[in-house]
């Protein structure tokens, strides 16, 4: 991977990542840009009079979509993903551009938010110097160009989102489409930071270290759930997962066996699998057993867990795992995420 960062005023910064994805990737990613749907509804905030002949091409995705391209997994995007965990960054928008020759674009910034943050990323395999398309960075009145991108296959740029700037259209000479990836970061800062989604709890990190104790006990709970599916998948994954998420957040031990054996004695949504807890307390423990049995014992979770006066911080991580988990197959909202994160960070205060 090739770096480099441009330092401007008030800290203000330009990251550029290039060779970031392994070519077999960059193609997967195409591909995706290329067959999205496509609506002429793009414009840039804060311009001069909207018109139609000032609009472009956008493709919105949601968080499934973007947890479905797989953009965050792996090692290859480990630096920018640190970023987002250590500025604690939610999603705010992410949508894809497809930029033609006849588009017009005029500089705009991304946010009033110092803090906030965006990314880019060109999607296409191919593209020569003289197809054009850059993307252009100007001082804080938009007078004065400061840093033009060139459009570089499978570069990232990550920059302070309060910086002006303008894609470029891409010369007639060019026989294809400019694609590029939009990313919109919030800070704490931002006043629609609660609403945005925690997207840096989806980094998983699927080499844990895992003692032999927690080995059988997950060998425990593959024995006991042979056969019984759930939301599209084996119960045993879902468990699996959910114990991963929590493992990966650096949760207690105790909890984490916990979130391994949520569902055991069952809950409102599915029936347990399990009823004899001196065999499970052997199995994981008396206090992760404990906490399983509280778990298994809500009525109407979300309205309990969720309750203004719920301080039960061991509870509510457990299911934000949960939602976490489920939403990786599109079997959970992303309010219902944000609600449980949200929660979760008030219980600590």
């Amino acid at each position: 991977m090739k770096y480099k960062k441009i330092e401007l005023e008030n800290g203000k910064f330009i990251k550029i990542y290039d060779d970031v994805f392994p070519y077999s990737d960059m193609s997967h990613l195409y591909e995706m840009a290329r067959r999205s749907k496509y609506t002429l509804d793009r414009t840039a905030a804060h311009t001069v009079p909207v018109t139609e002949q000032f609009k472009s091409l956008k493709s919105d995705y949601s968080v499934y979509d973007l947890l479905w391209s797989n953009f965050f997994e792996g090692p290859a995007t480990d630096p920018i993903k640190q970023e987002i965990i250590e500025k604690n960054l939610r999603l705010h928008r992410v949508y894809i551009n497809l930029s033609t020759a006849q588009d017009i674009y005029h500089y705009h910034t991304d946010s009033s938010v110092h803090e906030d943050i965006s990314l880019l990323y060109y999607f296409n395999c191919k593209w020569e110097q003289h197809w054009e398309g850059e993307t252009h960075f100007a001082d804080p009145h938009s007078r004065e160009l400061v840093y033009s991108s060139a459009f570089i296959p499978g570069r990232i740029v990550l920059f302070s989102a309060t910086i002006p700037h303008k894609s470029s259209q891409p010369s007639f000479t060019a026989p294809e489409f400019r694609f590029v990836f939009t990313m919109k970061f919030s800070s704490k800062y931002h006043e629609n930071y609660r609403a945005d989604f925690p997207i840096a709890d989806t980094f998983i990190n699927h080499k844990v270290d895992i003692s032999d104790f927690e080995k059988e006990a997950i060998a425990f709970l593959a024995n006991c759930t042979q056969g019984m599916n759930h939301s599209g998948g084996t119960f045993f994954n879902h468990c699996y997962n959910t114990y991963k998420i929590l493992k990966n957040q650096n949760k207690p031990l105790y909890i984490c066996l916990a979130g391994l054996f949520h569902s055991a004695y069952g809950t409102e949504f599915i029936e347990g699998f399990f009823k004899d807890r001196e065999i499970l307390q052997n199995v994981i423990g008396e206090k992760a057993e404990a906490v399983v049995h509280r778990f298994c014992s809500l009525t109407d979770r979300d309205k309990e867990l969720l309750d203004p006066a719920c301080k039960d911080i061991e509870l509510i991580t457990i299911a934000y795992a949960n939602v976490l988990e489920e939403k990786f197959r599109d079997f959970a909202s992303d309010q219902e995420v944000i609600d449980y994160k949200n929660k979760l960070e008030e219980v600590k205060g």
